[in-house]
């Protein structure tokens, strides 16, 4: 029996079901490409915005490095600082909105942030009555002739890139992968941002060594501990019976065993047992650091007192002349932090931070990293600001309620003999430091003091 065929309608009707299958797919991917195009375009114009602040931040630096150069007040040149900090940080945030492969861009990132920190420590210097030297005014305009030649590759690039020769949008990928440099480049397309920003990079090779009192000098990465500059380097052995002349302080029977070394700025080999971790220097065979971990139980010392059993394990450590500064609580830990004292002046880059258990006053950490770093005798110091001319500077919403001498750091690799005061301030104490040399404000800090010790902010 022959089987029925299919209608004209039923085939009618699987044709049309078909078309508009077809044509709603097509519509689907034509909407998914226009969408996928559209959001392109944002990404483009996004980075053509940040490649256009960029490029106008830097000629901002240009210019304001080009007027340092003839600044001799150190109020114009404040207002110079000012200005070159802020635009140098706009510039580094519109660098890192642009598709740049990661790594790529160090000798620019260096410039921005060197650029603004080197010129406010000039401002200090000039406020400080002390003229900028000549090897100053010429890092700054090594500085300028770096910022102009940046300018003028910046400049380039976003003509290209107006000009079509460089289609931002397509440009992610490629930075995340690291592909795309100046040896990849195909002149019939439009070409990656990597290679083109590697014409800023090569311009900024020739930026001068910033040797200066700030958080981005090049000599912070020299820096060599004071403790261990001059001392013989001691023996994995040696260095085991010191951690475990530490471990018997607490009375505890552990084993200890080598477990490496740690390189950095001050090298050490590394002794773990029993949930001890022991650093000792190799120079000198000094304890760099200390952590027992274990569970902390209930507390039954408050911070307080536990503070107090800090000072006795400072004692026993062998660290004298030492005075505490300020201490904090948590997770049933008190952490005190100890400063050097020498000739009645508080050294604050001296620093030992020693960490108490509160269940049973045992140490449970130990840290003289700042110590290490920064401890030696210092020699007499000049003071040309009385105490009691400092007093008369305060501000006169403050009471200051005691007064000593501290050497404290500077935002570089400098320290600063200062006045201290502590302060009753507007419902919270403050501690207030006055330049013994210049009689200006050092620097101003507010205690925040509850019942888990006191933060300095």
């Amino acid at each position: 029996m022959l089987k029925k065929l299919p209608g004209r309608r039923v085939l009618v009707r699987f044709a049309g079901y078909s078309l508009a299958l077809l044509l709603a797919l097509g519509g689907a991917a034509y909407s998914g490409y226009a969408l996928a195009a559209e959001n392109r375009r944002l990404l483009d114009l996004s980075y053509r915005r940040a490649l256009s602040q960029l490029t106008d931040y830097v000629g901002t630096l240009d210019m304001n490095l080009k007027k340092g150069l003839y600044a001799t007040s150190a109020r114009h040149m404040q207002g110079l600082a000012a200005q070159l900090l802020k635009d140098s940080s706009c510039a580094k945030l519109a660098l890192e909105q642009l598709p740049v492969a990661g790594g790529m861009l160090v000798s620019t990132n260096k410039f921005l942030s060197q650029v603004g920190s080197f010129c406010g420590s000039l401002t200090d210097r000039m406020a400080g009555g002390k003229p900028v030297t000549d090897e100053q005014h010429r890092m700054l305009s090594q500085l300028s002739d770096c910022a102009r030649e940046a300018l003028t590759e910046l400049n380039y690039t976003e003509m290209e890139s107006q000009e079509g020769r460089l289609w931002l949008g397509e440009q992610r990928l490629g930075a995340l992968s690291g592909a795309g440099n100046a040896d990849s480049w195909n002149t019939g397309a439009p070409q990656n941002l990597n290679g083109w920003l590697l014409g800023v990079e090569d311009g900024l090779t020739g930026m001068p060594e910033l040797l200066y009192d700030g958080p981005f000098s090049d000599a912070i990465p020299r820096l060599r501990p004071r403790m261990t500059a001059d001392a013989a380097e001691v023996t994995v052995t040696a260095a085991r019976e010191k951690a475990v002349e530490t471990i018997r302080l607490l009375e505890l029977g552990v084993t200890l065993t080598h477990d490496g070394e740690m390189e950095g700025v001050i090298p050490c080999y590394t002794f773990t047992g029993g949930g001890f971790t022991i650093a000792v220097t190799k120079a000198g065979g000094f304890v760099c650091s200390f952590l027992y971990s274990r569970q902390i139980n209930e507390a039954a010392l408050d911070p307080e007192a536990a503070a107090a059993a800090a000072d006795e394990w400072l004692e026993k450590l062998g660290y004298a002349e030492m005075q505490m500064r300020y201490y904090s609580a948590n997770c049933g830990i008190t952490v005190a932090n100890y400063a050097a004292v020498q000739n009645s002046i508080t050294l604050y880059a001296d620093l030992v931070k020693i960490g108490v258990a509160c269940d049973d006053g045992r140490l449970v950490s130990f840290d003289a990293t700042g110590y290490l770093m920064n401890h030696f005798k210092r020699s007499a110091p000049s003071i040309n600001i009385t105490q009691q001319q400092a007093r008369e500077r305060l501000s006169k919403f403050l009471r200051p309620t005691a007064a000593a001498l501290a050497l404290i750091p500077t935002n570089g690799i400098g320290e600063v003999l200062c006045h201290e005061f502590l302060c009753d301030g507007e419902g919270e104490r403050v501690l207030v430091y006055v330049n013994c040399e210049t009689g200006e404000e050092q620097e101003i800090l507010i205690l925040l003091e509850d019942e888990t010790g006191v933060l300095v902010m």
